[in-house]
């Protein structure tokens, strides 16, 4: 009765041992949801998202705006909850990231957060967001419409962060 399968953290090697087990059903392997932002690039230079491009399967992230510090909320003195435990990166070490997110948002007359999960969907990945209230909601819907450009993207490439492999794959 299955019609199809998604996963959640699953490496290369684990994603495509699952699809290859799956087949022998005929159950297709549509989804692996990560975390990926441009804090958390670690599924993009492992090599998982392309693969999940070659094979046919959506790659959705999770932890989009890395717990709102992609969206302009947070700074060095207004810091996350200590809660907030993906892309746990001190504020002040992201000062030039949320920078250039914040710069082409004010050039693409979008929010910051537009601009961060905007990023994800120039990768060929489907965010995941959250919100908490109308504002929230307006600034995440500026990402629809439109695609960064090679430059934007270059941009903010050169400033984010791969994140680290852990024991626990979302995490780091």
């Amino acid at each position: 009765m299955t019609k199809c399968v998604g996963v959640a953290n699953y490496s290369t090697e684990d994603m495509l041992q699952m699809r290859d087990e799956l087949a022998k059903y005929g159950v297709p392997l549509a989804l692996n949801q990560v975390e990926f932002s441009v804090l958390r690039r670690l599924p993009e230079t492992s090599g998982l998202l392309e693969t999940c491009k070659r094979e046919g399967i959506v790659m959705q992230s999770y932890s989009s705006l890395a717990q709102g510090r992609l969206t302009g909320k947070y700074t060095k003195d207004r810091k996350p909850p200590s809660s907030y435990r993906f892309s746990s990166y001190p504020m002040k070490d992201l000062e030039e990231t949320i920078a250039v997110l914040e710069q082409i948002g004010r050039e693409r007359g979008v929010s910051t957060a537009a601009v961060a999960l905007n990023y994800n969907l120039s990768k060929g990945v489907a965010p995941v967001v959250g919100f908490r209230n109308p504002a929230q909601v307006e600034q995440n819907v500026q990402a629809l419409g439109w695609r960064l450009s090679v430059e934007e993207v270059e941009r903010i490439d050169a400033v984010s962060l791969e994140g680290k492999a852990t024991a626990l794959w979302q995490q780091g």
